[in-house]
């Protein structure tokens, strides 16, 4: 069986948040290929995850610039599709990386 694109970029997404304090380079890499598909599908709460696990693992590695890229992206998108719950993720996401940024 083949996985439908939206289950995949689900799958990507679970995944790099698994493995974000296993392997956060294999967490990023997941990010990456989620965030691919998610835009190819044009899955804005997939985006969401995406950028978040992104900058989750981006933040972890020292690279607390890039990762607040993506958690400032993904909150943009969140507030234009006024996803309250994303909106709150994403602030505290952006706070966790100011906390323990290099």
């Amino acid at each position: 069986d083949t996985l439908t694109e939206a289950r995949r970029v689900d799958v990507l997404n679970e995944l790099s948040y698994q493995y974000f304090m296993l392997d956060n380079a294999k967490s990023e890499a997941y990010a990456r290929q989620a965030l691919t598909l998610s835009q190819l599908t044009k899955n804005p709460w997939a985006e969401i995850r995406a950028r978040r696990n992104l900058g989750n693992a981006l933040g972890s590695r020292y690279r607390s610039r890039e990762a607040l890229i993506q958690v400032n992206k993904a909150l943009d998108i969140a507030l234009a599709i006024s996803d309250r719950a994303s909106q709150a993720k994403c602030l505290h996401a952006i706070g966790l990386i100011y906390l323990f940024r290099e």
